[in-house]
């Protein structure tokens, strides 16, 4: 059984929130809509996680597509410790 949009995008915030790269470098993630979450840094938002039809799709900030999609959390939490190079917290 598959959980919802909206479980899955809790899911990937909250693991998104516990990565210590992430933190260190001022990533943070939240709740937009209940299948979206906004990764953001020093209050700019960089990119939109969206959960639909049991895959996430990264959209970057000024796109209208999605750059990446996977089927699973860790793929896109992978995806966002890999592509988001937002530096590090001075």
């Amino acid at each position: 059984m598959h959980m919802s949009a909206a479980g899955d995008i809790f899911e990937l915030q909250s693991r998104l929130c516990d990565v210590p790269e992430l933190v260190r470098r001022g990533i943070g993630a939240e709740q937009l809509a209940q299948n979206e979450i906004a990764l953001s840094h020093s209050g700019h938002v960089i990119g939109v996680w969206r959960a639909a039809r049991g895959r996430f799709l990264f959209i970057p900030a000024g796109y209208r597509q999605a750059a990446f999609d996977t089927a699973s959390v860790d793929g896109a939490v992978h995806y966002t410790i890999e592509h988001l190079s937002a530096p590090l917290v001075s």
